[in-house]
């Protein structure tokens, strides 16, 4: 369940060049399951009857590694009285690791909700494939915190996981009635 902070509420009017409505402005803080996709919330938990838009930008501050958090909210019906949003969240984290022939294990900044998908590109290789042999990355096992990979010939090869959001904290400002 979301936590949210109400910091300020008004009325927008027509001179302002808006239109007519109120306007809530504050913090929510999710923390998405490991089968959660998207929170709902409600117009009358961020101060409003009804809700027409609401725009998210995230708060990364204490989150280790530092992951880009891309969020969208879906407002269902808006203007209907006491309509929700759905907040989803996409965590981006990036990164370099030596890949071996054995196992090597990648470990993320910050553990994903879920599992997130995890794409690698040679980077660097500190061999040169013989030719007519093969070059290959492939990724073994995949989790929330870490990722295992292997690859022929070793070398640095740079690292994108993308998913589920952990426990994100977002300023918000919400418009409707």
């Amino acid at each position: 369940m979301p936590t949210i902070t109400i910091s300020r509420t008004g009325l927008i009017e027509k001179p302002k060049g808006l239109g007519e409505g109120r306007i809530s402005e504050g913090t929510i803080s999710i923390a998405y399951g490991s089968l959660a996709t998207y929170q709902r919330v409600r117009a009358g938990s961020l101060g409003l009857r009804s809700l027409t838009s609401l725009h998210l930008t995230p708060d990364i501050t204490g989150i280790p590694g530092s992951p880009e958090i891309t969020p969208r909210a879906k407002v269902t019906s808006p203007g209907s009285l006491n309509n929700y949003a759905d907040i989803y969240a996409n965590a981006t984290q990036t990164g370099s690791a030596n890949i071996l022939a054995a196992v090597t294990y990648i470990t993320f900044g910050t553990p994903f909700a879920g599992s997130p998908n995890v794409q690698i590109t040679r980077g660097s290789p500190t061999t040169t494939p013989a030719a007519g042999s093969a070059s290959y990355l492939f990724i073994r096992r995949i989790r929330k915190g870490s990722a295992s990979a292997r690859g022929t010939p070793s070398g640095y090869a740079y690292y994108k996981a993308q998913g589920p959001a952990p426990k994100v904290k977002f300023n918000y400002i919400a418009v409707g009635d």
